[in-house]
């Protein structure tokens, strides 16, 4: 999980409760774009202000279980009839 958390800009980083289910909450950000410039690392992907810069979109980077209402079973059947939602978000600017 935290080598995935190193793809992200950490400014943009957050968590946003899950609009069609109770007890849901979506870790959001967006990537680190390869910078094509003279520095050649990594540059962010939002701007100095912390909108999104041109051409970028978040990303769902982790689903969050509220462990009183969410077992492990109860999740995994959870993740299974929602994937496919979850995983377009980002295809979607977060709409739902």
């Amino acid at each position: 999980m935290y080598d995935v958390l190193r793809d992200f800009h950490t400014k943009s980083m957050h968590r946003r409760p899950d609009t069609l289910d109770e007890g849901v909450t979506l870790l959001l950000g967006v990537r680190r774009t390869q910078n094509t410039g003279a520095s050649g690392g990594l540059a962010p992907a939002v701007s100095q202000t912390g909108g999104l810069a041109a051409g970028e979109e978040e990303e769902v980077i982790t689903v969050l279980f509220d462990r009183s209402q969410f077992s492990e079973d109860r999740a995994r059947a959870w993740w299974q009839l929602k994937k496919e939602r979850i995983l377009n978000i980002s295809k979607f600017r977060y709409q739902l």
